[in-house]
């Protein structure tokens, strides 16, 4: 049985939610073979024709990718392991509640809608506070306007789980807007993507808004948000990017002179990834025209200093559970995520020590490059490299480069290395931590 709620609801993340024709109930998003045979009618649904455009309705998530006999998973690794009695935290299938919902349509929308739907399915329930919040992405935008400015959310709500939540926002969408990123394995090119992204107010929301958070620059260096440094390019549309900062300034911002985001009124857990190289900044020159700086403090998607833009007012109530090498999507199933996922929700607890020592891959040919990221955190996520020895032994013996972490040097640091051509064991051990959390020596074998 679950330690934490009675129920758990899946907020799923951006394009994480199917839509459909309100006429036929034909699949817009997503179905690929369709998208691909249809792309003129599918990008003209897509697109808003205006603030009351009703062609489409969403109705579940995302589960799979439907790719035929091929079809990935997003979501039933996730789904499947909420309702494991051995294995996960054993909520009962009929309590695990999805939140599908409009992703093109603001955050705004969106939190109404999953408020309402909170004091509906609330009145099932005995306990006060039955509901675990698990949010992907843009869908931990939407929990968060939930939970402050709702009706019913924050006083029904246990415990905010987040996977790869951009808090801060996102540059991958401006990347997107301008056409030279794509969105992985989507059916559609570039352009008709900029396209479509750009007239979507929920794109908007998932730009970075806050100046403080420093990853959009005008063209003098001045820190500011996706409307105010001067962008001007093809699909970027300043109206709507001034509507999202109105109102992401309004609802998530701190009081004035307060520091960093407004503190949500639940605990929350924080599930990212970091290690991939991520869109993480933007600088915009004299012609309105701007380039996209990547760092390899992300998920791929998410950068690790907006997965990290939030607070709680809830004593304790703010911990950070990181994933090395865990990737934007692949969050909600990765083992790690269900490592911390088990911990918090099945045994009602914390980790009193998090140490990882990960490697980014294996079967690298012999001399190329590689790395082990190391992270050291005590329960609250404060990092305790400073304060704790490394002892680090290979056999045979390997040379290793250490990197510090830009973002969170107390807490993650990288051993970069050259594959070795024969197998290698390498040990990594933190005498000041007890016995029980040190983290598994890693092999090395390299491709042949």
């Amino acid at each position: 049985m679950p330690a934490i709620g009675e129920a758990v609801i899946l907020i799923p993340g951006f394009m994480g939610s199917r839509l459909k024709r309100r006429v036929d109930d034909q699949v817009v998003w997503l179905d690929p073979e369709w998208n691909l045979l249809h792309l003129a009618e599918a990008v003209d649904h897509l697109t808003l024709s205006g603030p009351d455009d009703a062609r489409l309705l969403s109705d579940d998530i995302l589960e799979r990718v439907p790719l035929g006999a091929f079809s990935p998973p997003v979501y039933t690794p996730l789904l499947d392991f909420l309702t494991d009695p051995a294995l996960g935290p054993g909520y009962r299938p009929e309590n695990v509640f999805r939140f599908p919902y409009d992703w093109r349509l603001s955050v705004e929308e969106a939190a109404y809608s999953l408020d309402s739907k909170i004091g509906k399915w609330s009145s099932a329930f005995s306990s006060s506070r039955p509901f675990v919040l698990l949010a992907h992405s843009y869908g931990g935008l939407v929990a968060a306007h939930a939970l402050l400015t709702g009706n019913h959310a924050s006083a029904r709500t246990a415990l905010l789980v987040t996977f790869g939540v951009p808090f801060g926002g996102l540059v991958k969408t401006l990347a997107a807007i301008k056409s030279t990123g794509e969105i992985d394995d989507l059916p559609f090119p570039p352009l008709h993507l900029g396209r479509m992204i750009g007239n979507w107010p929920g794109a908007y929301d998932l730009m970075p808004y806050r100046p403080a958070s420093g990853m959009v620059l005008d063209a003098r260096g001045k820190p500011g948000d996706a409307a105010s440094v001067g962008i001007s390019i093809p699909n970027f549309d300043l109206d709507l990017a001034r509507a999202s900062r109105g109102r992401l300034s309004a609802h998530l911002s701190a009081p004035p002179g307060a520091p960093g985001p407004r503190p949500l009124p639940v605990p929350v857990r924080s599930i990212y990834g970091a290690g991939i190289a991520t869109p993480a900044s933007v600088e915009v020159d004299e012609t309105g025209r701007f380039t996209v700086g990547s760092s390899d403090e992300g998920d791929g998607t998410c950068p690790v200093v907006s997965a990290l833009d939030f607070g709680s007012d809830v004593p304790n109530g703010r911990r950070v559970y990181p994933v090395p090498y865990g990737h934007h999507v692949s969050l909600v199933r990765h083992p790690q995520s269900f490592h911390y996922l088990r911990t918090e929700l099945k045994y009602g607890a914390s980790e009193r020590f998090v140490v990882i020592a990960a490697l980014r891959a294996n079967l690298f040919p012999a001399g190329t490059t590689n790395e082990i990221m190391v992270e050291v955190r005590d329960a609250d996520g404060n990092g305790l490299l400073n304060h704790c020895a490394r002892k680090i032994t290979t056999d045979p013996k390997l040379a290793l480069t250490r990197q510090e972490s830009a973002v969170e040097p107390a807490a993650r640091e990288r051993y970069l290395f050259k594959m070795p051509r024969s197998s290698t064991l390498v040990t990594i051990r933190i005498p000041e931590l007890p016995s029980n959390v040190q983290p598994a020596p890693i092999r090395l074998f390299s491709a042949i």
